[in-house]
């Protein structure tokens, strides 16, 4: 005897899912280190860094983000979509903590997300403090920002 399921059933069921899982897909990203005691960046991690956009957004050298003592780090940026017209991107204030961020964005008014880190110098590999980033863009779709540090 096998059980059939009907379809008025499965998409009641269908809606329902969808209903509960909206509030997680939708919710706006939050700062995760907000509010965390944490210690100050290193010295040679603080300061502007100059910032090349690939991916769903680019531009050679289009922004900045800057690392300040107080452990936030703050973006501003004007790289290109992939109509090749010029967008706005702003990070205000998110806190840096062990090297790494993540939380809200900006994107010409739209929410969107940035998660990424700041890397120490060394003698080997790295001669200066180096900014990567992945960008979460409303659509779904990514970028990469990378930038090394100016000042």
């Amino acid at each position: 005897m096998s059980h059939r399921t009907s379809p008025s059933r499965l998409a009641l069921s269908a809606l329902l899912l969808v209903a509960l899982l909206a509030p997680t897909v939708l919710a706006k990203p939050k700062d995760k280190n907000k509010g965390k005691n944490t210690p100050p960046p290193p010295p040679n991690l603080l300061g502007t860094y100059t910032l090349t956009f690939a991916g769903s957004l680019t531009g050679r050298e289009v922004g900045t983000a800057t690392v300040a003592a107080d452990n936030t780090l703050s973006v501003t940026a004007s790289p290109r979509d992939r109509a090749g017209n010029a967008v706005s991107f702003s990070v205000d204030s998110l806190t840096v903590a062990d090297n790494r961020f993540s939380g809200p964005a900006t994107l010409d008014g739209a929410d969107a997300a940035i998660a990424g880190r700041v890397d120490l110098p060394n003698d080997q590999n790295l001669n200066t403090a180096r900014f990567t980033a992945t960008v979460t863009l409303p659509n779904g779709e990514h970028a990469k920002i990378v930038g090394k540090r100016a000042s």
